[in-house]
């Protein structure tokens, strides 16, 4: 038995994903599917890319376990399985929406989806913090592009991480993944600021939740929250008592945004609010096990943030 998979975009020379017992494997037509995704830039490799609009492909079969493994994460979906959680995944690191239809309609019945086919505007950082990984070369002694087995190599680790009691009960099943999937969908950046800063809030409330009641979590200054987080996941030691206080200036562009629905003046504002987006993805790259990637120098970034004595109004 195997099921349609929807916008899987392997790496070149890559044919097949194995994650926690699916097999992934690219449709017979793959190459011709992939041209119809959504492709935002022209490009060469495997295939050449054109620039397009794009829609909806079929790009890829999955064979699942028998018997299929529950999810972990904590699906509104009472019968979501191991799958729904992987295509999440695969969505994050390939930045397009994965998904599998385990139905199997009449060629004259159409399937409708309603899930967007556009490329996620946000995941780079996350995206890229799973490397290369040379696979070997299929003939010996034969010219034979060698693929990429850094995805499944690196998304077995994260599995398997997720599959630890200790991870699932510290990150309450892992919720957070889809709120994150949410924020790197946001066509815009107010919308995924709004989107990461719920994220973090959610993240700061299940890390000392254990030890504070709900009502001191909520009194707690947005700006300890966040200094919390970056030392709590090695991004800073620490943080003085004037950089906290810098932090407060993404608590105003919160503010401003929620109570009147636009962001604040200021000449920073917007790569404030995109460097918060990108440090939100090198937070989850964090917490499943990956080192991040610096592929927008973030981290250089958030420390001339942080040392920058303006503030924002």
């Amino acid at each position: 038995m195997s099921f349609d998979v929807y916008n899987l975009e392997f790496r070149s020379w890559s044919t097949e994903i194995n994650v926690g017992g699916y097999r992934f494997t690219r449709a017979d037509d793959y190459g011709s599917q992939l041209q119809k995704l959504q492709h935002r830039i022209t490009s060469h490799s495997e295939f050449s890319i054109s620039a397009t609009t794009g829609t909806h492909c079929i790009t890829a079969q999955v064979e699942p376990p028998v018997p299929e493994p529950d999810a972990i994460i904590p699906w509104s979906n009472t019968d979501a399985t191991a799958l729904d959680d992987i295509t999440l995944l695969l969505s994050i690191f390939t930045t397009r929406h994965v998904f599998a239809c385990r139905d199997h309609p009449a060629s004259d019945e159409p399937r409708v989806i309603v899930a967007n086919p556009q490329e996620f505007p946000w995941g780079g950082l996350t995206a890229t913090s799973i490397p290369y990984m040379k696979a070997p070369t299929p003939e010996p002694n034969e010219y034979t592009p060698s693929g990429d087995e850094g995805l499944e190599v690196h998304l077995n680790n994260i599995w398997k991480l997720m599959n630890t009691d200790e991870w699932r009960d510290e990150y309450h099943d892992g919720g957070y993944l889809i709120l994150f999937r949410g924020a790197l969908q946001q066509r815009t950046v107010e919308s995924a600021f709004t989107q990461c800063w719920t994220i973090w809030e959610h993240l700061f409330s299940i890390l000392n939740e254990s030890w504070m009641t709900k009502n001191t979590i909520r009194k707690i200054n947005s700006s300890e929250k966040i200094a919390y987080l970056l030392v709590t996941y090695a991004v800073r030691e620490n943080l003085q008592e004037k950089e906290k206080k810098r932090l407060e200036s993404l608590a105003s562009i919160r503010n401003r945004l929620v109570h009147f629905g636009h962001f604040p003046e200021g000449d920073s504002v917007l790569d404030d609010a995109v460097l918060f987006i990108r440090m939100t993805e090198l937070i989850v790259a964090k917490t499943l096990g990956l080192t991040p990637s610096q592929i927008f120098n973030t981290l250089d970034k958030l420390e001339d943030f942080i040392t920058n004595a303006t503030t924002t109004a």
